[in-house]
């Protein structure tokens, strides 16, 4: 019976050993209500701020401005629950691509980068696909 007892807190380390050494795919940054704001969110939204500024982004610079950014990101969403209440407020989807292309284009031609350039640094430096990058500016749009 020890043996088997011995063998299970054995297994049961092991698992834990092995747990531990995954790579964390993702994680919640805040929750606004109903809503969540991810990590990656957060990430892409201070690549989105550097290069409207046309700094660059580090871990360091990233780690500074992360609660400011954060606070940002939970106030545009308390602005869009808030809109989603009032009928009297509606912006086609339309118009909501033309300011996401829009906004894709000044990036590319602030960096000089070609569209296959940035879906490549997006995935390399943010870890997010271009349609992922493409629908958090929507949300921010809307």
């Amino acid at each position: 019976m020890a043996t088997i007892r011995t063998l299970g807190l054995f297994a049961l380390a092991a698992a834990a050993v092995t747990h531990g050494a995954q790579k964390k795919v993702d994680g919640i940054a805040a929750i606004v209500g109903d809503s969540v704001i991810l990590e990656s969110e957060l990430q892409a939204y201070a690549y989105l701020k550097a290069s409207q500024t046309g700094d660059t982004l580090n871990e360091e610079i990233f780690s500074e401005r992360a609660p400011e950014l954060l606070d940002e990101l939970i106030d545009g969403k308390v602005l869009l629950v808030n809109a989603e209440r009032d009928t009297n407020i509606t912006v086609n989807d339309g118009e909501i691509d033309r300011g996401v292309d829009n906004r894709i284009m000044q990036i590319l031609q602030q960096y000089r980068l070609t569209k296959s350039e940035f879906e490549a640094r997006l995935e390399e430096e943010q870890g997010i696909s271009l349609a992922k990058f493409r629908n958090q500016l929507r949300g921010q749009i809307r």
